[in-house]
């Protein structure tokens, strides 16, 4: 191969080469933004703050997102929020009665919950309704209270 082309095609290799050797390191590829208004955008989002808090990380979560989003497009979940690390509170909706595949839908969320906690701590879902908890999933599956298993 000429010089000439060899050259041309490490020329035209280098942006490619670069972005790869940032996205390793863990830098962005835009790493030096020459807008200042840029910059601080790209801060804000790779910076955690205080106002970064845990539901946002969670949310951030494809795993858990795409659980929890289905969950509660079928009313089974109208709500969620971590209590304390590695438990989370569901506030159960009217598919939560109704919807056929509960567990299965518990679990996707219990499992996504426990792979954004890195499975350093054993997850536990309290499923809330009218306010009271009504149970819990765990990793022994689905326990709800006595009154709930009673129909009452």
């Amino acid at each position: 191969m000429p010089a000439s082309l060899m050259h041309a095609a490490a020329v035209a290799l280098l942006p490619i080469v670069a972005a790869c050797a940032a996205s390793t390191s863990g830098a962005s590829a835009a790493a030096a933004p020459a807008d200042p208004v840029a910059a601080s955008a790209i801060a804000s989002d790779t910076t955690p703050t205080a106002a970064d808090s845990a539901a946002a990380r969670l949310a951030r979560h494809v795993g858990f997102r795409q659980a929890i989003g289905d969950a509660t497009r079928l009313g089974i979940v109208t709500g969620y929020a971590e209590v304390s690390p590695g438990r989370m509170a569901l506030t159960m909706g009217p598919g939560f009665t109704s919807a056929s595949t509960v567990e299965y839908h518990l679990k996707r969320i219990y499992s996504a919950y426990g792979d954004y906690l890195n499975h350093t701590l054993a997850p536990v879902l309290e499923l809330h309704a009218n306010g009271a908890v009504i149970g819990d999933y765990t990793w022994e599956g689905l326990a709800l209270s006595q009154k709930v298993g009673q129909g009452s």
